[in-house]
């Protein structure tokens, strides 16, 4: 019917089709995140002193450091890394955990933003701190396609005394 007898209905027509184009388009874009990488290890808890590296593929050999592959120079990744953590010793232990990226090419490894992220931290007044899952987010652009390599650093730190920070069931993903 042309818009002239039926106003109200030409309305719906002209919001409703760019409304179902972008939602369309939104659909289509999210579909379209592909899985670069994974790895889940809940079975190999490790306690830093020290800072040292996640071990990310259990009892694998080359744990501490993986790789993916990007197609396309400049081509953004999203990097997820989780695990249950703890940080004890006096209170204001915690840990400082950064993703390394060391891209195709002959960049060097770099700390993917967020800068050194603080994971998790001793809020409770027990000698063995608190377990609690926690998460960082991080996203890289490569400038070179190609196959890149990722490690996980965890650095334990306090106010004061010695810090001890334990890391289990971790899980990362690449995505593009």
């Amino acid at each position: 019917m042309p818009c002239i007898i039926r106003p109200r209905g030409c309305l719906l027509r002209r919001v409703a089709a760019p409304a179902l184009a972008v939602l369309a388009g939104l659909w289509a874009s999210a579909a379209s995140a592909e899985v670069l990488l994974f790895s889940a290890n809940s079975d190999l808890p490790k306690t830093f002193n020290a800072p040292g590296f996640v071990d990310l593929n259990g009892t694998a050999t080359g744990g501490a450091s993986l790789t993916f592959a990007t197609t396309q120079t400049n081509q953004r990744v999203i990097i997820f890394f989780n695990a249950t953590c703890s940080a004890s010793g006096e209170l204001g232990t915690f840990a400082d955990v950064d993703i390394l990226v060391d891209p195709a090419g002959t960049t060097g490894e770099q700390i993917a933003p967020p800068l050194n992220g603080v994971f998790c931290q001793d809020l409770s007044s027990s000698s063995e701190g608190e377990r609690v899952s926690a998460a960082i987010v991080a996203s890289v652009r490569p400038a070179q396609a190609g196959t890149h390599q990722i490690r996980v650093r965890v650095t334990p730190k306090a106010l004061q005394g010695a810090p001890t920070v334990g890391i289990n069931a971790t899980s990362l993903t690449v995505m593009r």
